[in-house]
């Protein structure tokens, strides 16, 4: 299995990560374990499957769910079964208690009707493509999970913005996502006690930090390219602070040249 390649930490590795992302991706999709789930999902959903089948089969919901980014959650057949089978046309349904906008995307891609599935060739495309990025960015994990947490934040905090159809519930779902909101929390400089707040206080409390921090005057602002980019570099750095940078770490200097720049 190919092992993504970090040679240093902190923002420094963000950099280096960044510049070798597309050729490491492509090493990372030619494995054959990649390939040989990639194959096995094609198979199965070429045609309808009953959602019973469809939950039965572990190595297919694992497929399904990582390109989803739920990897994990193949374990909790049973609620996937109640998100998928009540859907989304229901105010009351499940996957608007459960908050996760990751869950609302499977249950809006993956309707059931009449108890079977039928995904079509160019939404099984689209999923490969998100299961092999959600793969790698698993692999990467693995070697440095503030890289994968700067992964997931940079390509999922455009799809909770374009999502969401006000800006409270923008500042809503960035809280419902784990990664996006432990990487704006890191950017912010917000203590552990946050996260022990009303949720109303901590959506205010976003708001207000990523209009000082990240200079914006809006949540639609997160998604401009320099803003996702400033984010990462403020969670990487604080992260590198709380590691308590010696002269033995890597990037060593360059930590201490970010440390006394003006991240504000």
């Amino acid at each position: 299995m190919f092992t993504p390649t970090i040679p240093i930490t902190g923002y420094a590795g963000w950099k280096f990560l960044q510049t070798t992302l597309e050729r490491q991706q492509e090493a990372f999709n030619s494995n054959a374990a990649i390939k040989n789930d990639i194959d096995y999902f094609n198979k199965k959903l070429a045609d309808p499957i009953s959602l019973d089948d469809f939950i039965a089969d572990r190595r297919l919901l694992r497929i399904t769910l990582s390109s989803f980014g739920l990897a994990g959650e193949e374990t909790k057949g049973a609620l996937v079964k109640r998100v998928l089978k009540e859907g989304v046309s229901d105010n009351d349904a499940l996957v608007y208690r459960i908050g996760n906008p990751k869950y609302t995307a499977l249950a809006t891609a993956i309707p059931v009707i009449d108890g079977e599935i039928f995904i079509n060739s160019e939404a099984r495309q689209k999923m490969i493509a998100n299961f092999e990025r959600e793969s790698f960015n698993i692999a990467v994990g693995e070697v440095d999970n503030n890289m994968r947490l700067a992964l997931n934040y940079s390509q999922e905090i455009s799809d909770i913005v374009s999502r969401s159809n006000s800006d409270d519930a923008i500042w809503y779902s960035i809280l419902g996502s784990t990664p996006v909101r432990t990487v704006l929390e890191g950017a912010l400089s917000l203590p552990p006690s946050f996260q022990r707040l009303d949720v109303d206080r901590q959506a205010d409390i976003l708001k207000e930090r990523a209009a000082s921090f990240l200079k914006i005057s809006s949540p639609q602002d997160l998604t401009d390219p320099a803003v996702i980019e400033k984010a990462i570099q403020r969670f990487q750095v604080s992260e590198q602070i709380k590691l308590g940078p010696t002269l033995a770490t890597p990037g060593y200097a360059g930590v201490l040249l970010l440390q006394s720049s003006n991240l504000n």
